[in-house]
């Protein structure tokens, strides 16, 4: 759809598929002539588009629009409604430019009756009023355990209080679970099935008692973060860094899955689900080079092929310091500007100057449009606060504070899959919730109908 209201903005041409070199160049003439709004040549150009009948319905179309929305600009609203009227009229012209311009035409309605041109709430779901529930299930993420779901004995996880729902048959109907304000850690999804549906008249409702409290979290807290002393490693750390890089030992508190970097990007299908770290509810970056941006390769030598591996020279003598880097990545454009991906880093040869990747770019490199990347998942380049990096093998997260460490809420996200889950599913509302800290999706619920999920 072409846009004619957004601003001042120009549409493009990109609805016509038969555009000819003679429309081509009046198209441009008419670009050149809005920036420098000589209006009269804008309508002589487009009346001119419009009225000449060798060009597809489309193209007249679209100027049909653009003509009207330079009326707009102009304030000359009542050429514009007449604009907006023959094309609505018009039964040729493709029903999507018959429809924006309705839409453009009630807009100018409203102007004229002295409100804004769109009314926000026009597309706007409204949800009925629910029917006061049935029962409520009381949940209270500090409460002592088990309770019974009752408000003075709440039960202290959302999985106990499905457990109550799902042990009497049908008491789903007109269900409310309350949920207090607080984080719901979840070590598996929050799995709803047909046996938790409601009705139309009586959904089973989840809900914060207070929107946006309630948190529902796949992350995992940190606690004893440590200065590095292990020698090994502050040789590895940049010189700027060493003294103030702290370390946590995951596998000590119970982390054993940590995910893994795999290839993505453009094309490269769909990866495996990894971690990320949060303090204080903001991502941490993981240790890169450059800190911002790119850098430049130098000479490709070898684009890569089935057998092969991609090489190209670099540029920066920071690579050395990669050499013994077990998991080093890079990201970049490595032949087209537009085409991203992230490849492992199999070899730094510092004598040549050389980086060979691990694996061949599956499109094989090419320098026609300049190869960029930055280097990332490196030990040794942990050089400013918020950056981090895990040792996989050993279970050890390195991290550069930039916030006091007495007062952080250090987390990782940990939980591998969606954090709700359901099938055959009919009749739930979800509202007011929060979901965070996961490695997948927040919900994933199939072969279901009237889910609401509301202020979430």
């Amino acid at each position: 759809m072409v846009s004619t209201w957004l601003g001042a903005c120009i549409p493009s041409w990109s609805d016509a598929q038969e555009a000819t070199p003679h429309f081509d160049n009046m198209w441009s003439e008419t670009n050149q002539a809005w920036v420098a709004k000589d209006w009269a040549r804008v309508e002589k150009n487009l009346q001119a588009v419009v009225g000449q009948s060798s060009f597809a319905p489309q193209m007249r179309s679209v100027a049909l629009l653009r003509l009207a929305r330079a009326y707009v600009v102009q304030g000359r609203i009542a050429d514009a409604t007449k604009q907006y009227q023959a094309l609505v009229a018009e039964t040729s012209y493709p029903e999507i430019h018959r429809q924006e311009a309705k839409e453009c035409l009630a807009e100018l309605q409203r102007m004229a009756s002295g409100k804004p041109p769109r009314d926000p709430q026009a597309k706007r779901y409204h949800h009925p009023p629910l029917a006061p529930a049935r029962q409520v299930i009381y949940v209270k993420a500090d409460a002592m355990a088990p309770g019974d779901g009752s408000k003075n004995t709440p039960f202290p996880s959302v999985e106990a209080a499905l457990e109550k729902v799902r042990a009497t048959a049908g008491s789903a109907a007109g269900t409310t679970i309350l949920l207090a304000p607080g984080r719901y850690p979840l070590t598996s999804s929050l799995s709803f099935h047909e046996n938790l549906s409601g009705t139309a008249e009586a959904p089973l409702v989840i809900r914060s008692a207070h929107p946006g409290k309630a948190i529902l979290s796949g992350a995992q807290e940190l606690k004893n973060f440590l200065p590095v002393t292990d020698p090994a490693i502050l040789q590895r750390l940049p010189e700027e860094a060493r003294g103030k890089v702290v370390c946590c030992d995951l596998k000590a508190q119970g982390m054993h899955d940590f995910g893994q970097l795999a290839i993505r990007g453009w094309a490269q299908g769909t990866p495996p689900p990894t971690l990320e770290f949060f303090v204080n509810d903001q991502a941490q970056t993981l240790a890169r080079w450059p800190n911002q941006g790119f850098v430049s390769a130098g000479t490709l030598i070898e684009p890569g092929t089935e057998q092969k591996p991609s090489i190209f020279g670099y540029l920066d003598d920071r690579h050395a310091r990669w050499t013994t880097a077990p998991d080093g990545w890079i990201f970049g454009f490595f032949r087209h500007r537009w085409a991203d991906c992230t490849l492992p880093i199999g070899r730094i040869d510092p004598s040549n100057k050389t980086l060979t990747t691990a694996v061949r770019y599956n499109y094989s490199m090419s320098d026609k449009e300049g190869i960029i990347y930055y280097a990332f998942n490196l030990l040794e380049e942990i050089d400013q606060p918020g950056e981090w990096y895990l040792d996989r093998q050993q279970g050890m997260l390195y991290l550069y504070p930039n916030v006091s460490l007495g007062s952080a809420r250090m987390e990782i996200s940990s939980l591998p899959a969606p954090l709700i889950s359901g099938k055959n599913l009919q009749h739930v509302r979800f509202e007011g919730l929060v979901l965070d800290g996961g490695r997948m999706h927040g919900m994933e619920l199939t072969d279901s109908s009237d889910l609401r999920i509301v202020g979430c």
